[in-house]
């Protein structure tokens, strides 16, 4: 129990900064007269990604175990970091447009 009250403490100390650097990458891409809207979809969605990660964490944990649960968090998690990387390139591109 220990390990993993560490582990999720190291985790949690990455949570700000994702959010952090999400919120700054939606003010580089987004036009000024969208932005509100734009950080309420940013919103929107980490809420909703949250809230279908703690389902989907919670129906492996009944209907399986601890470790598949904890596997399948981290495969999403691999599966976002992949994406983002894929993405930088268009999102350089586009934050290096003039406004």
């Amino acid at each position: 129990m220990p390990l993993l009250l560490a582990a999720l403490f190291v985790t949690g100390l990455f949570i700000s900064p994702n959010l952090i650097a999400a919120q700054h990458l939606v003010d580089d891409l987004v036009p000024v007269h969208r932005m509100g809207e734009a950080q309420a979809w940013l919103s929107t969605a980490i809420t909703a990604g949250a809230a279908v990660g703690n389902a989907v964490a919670g129906a492996v944990l009944e209907h399986r175990t601890a470790q598949l649960s904890l596997a399948t968090a981290a495969g999403a998690v691999l599966t976002a970091g992949l994406v983002a990387l894929l993405a930088q390139r268009r999102w350089r591109g586009v934050a290096a447009l003039p406004a």
